[in-house]
């Protein structure tokens, strides 16, 4: 039992410095190498960090932080294009109810005998 135990937090303990590959990254997150290079082009991709001279490696919490990262910008663009949708909207609204017969405006010039 306690040999389970201390297999256990060894693992907790473990997982935290395991890595991944960038192929494994990408499998895992479902995008493509090219993809993952235009991302690290940007400064969007994950943090990595270099084992020895040429092998590229990404940490389990590295990867978690990305995803979180791209969560946020989703639904901060997601938000800003629903703003846009409602701005748009409203002008729209304004745009129609400005031109209509029934404005008060137009009423009011109508009833002062003036055209409209």
């Amino acid at each position: 039992m306690i040999a389970e135990l201390q297999g256990e937090e060894q693992q907790k303990v473990e997982e935290p410095t395991q890595v991944l590959t960038r192929a494994e990254f990408c499998r895992r997150n479902k995008i493509s190498l090219s993809t993952l290079h235009q991302l690290n082009k940007r400064g969007a991709g994950p943090a990595i960090m270099l084992v020895g001279t040429n092998s590229i490696r990404i940490t389990f919490q590295a990867e978690r932080e990305w995803q979180r990262a791209r969560e946020k910008e989703y639904a901060s663009a997601a938000r800003q294009l629903e703003r846009e949708r409602q701005s748009a909207r409203m002008s729209q609204l304004g745009k129609r109810g400005a031109a209509s017969p029934e404005h008060p405006q137009r009423k009011r010039m109508a009833a002062k005998g003036r055209r409209t």
